[in-house]
């Protein structure tokens, strides 16, 4: 699936958010946000970090991989944001030698 259409979904899913009344709309603006935040920070992944010869040349695209990599930046973003970064903490730790907080 080309990059395009899904940048078009993201975006589609941010401008429906923006079309709710009332109480839902409020209750959007934080994860309508953070969904364009990760659709930026994915594709200049993306874009910026890859070999484009050996891409082009080997039709090696990213495919379901990029739409598992925004959705894991969104949902690290969702719990740093909504949550506070218990789970984002937790992972950190785990992974590093660093002290818990």
């Amino acid at each position: 699936m080309p990059l395009v259409s899904r940048f078009f979904r993201a975006f589609a899913a941010v401008f429906a958010t923006t079309i709710l009344r009332g109480e839902a709309s409020r209750l959007t603006v934080w994860p309508a946000s953070l969904l364009v935040i990760a659709s930026v920070v994915s594709s200049s992944l993306y874009l910026f970090d890859q070999n484009w010869f050996y891409t082009i040349l080997f039709r090696d695209y990213a495919g379901y991989g990029y739409a598992v990599g925004m959705a894991l930046i969104f949902a690290l973003l969702f719990d740093i944001v909504m949550n506070r970064g218990r789970v984002t903490i937790r992972i950190v730790t785990s992974i590093s030698f660093a002290p818990p907080c």
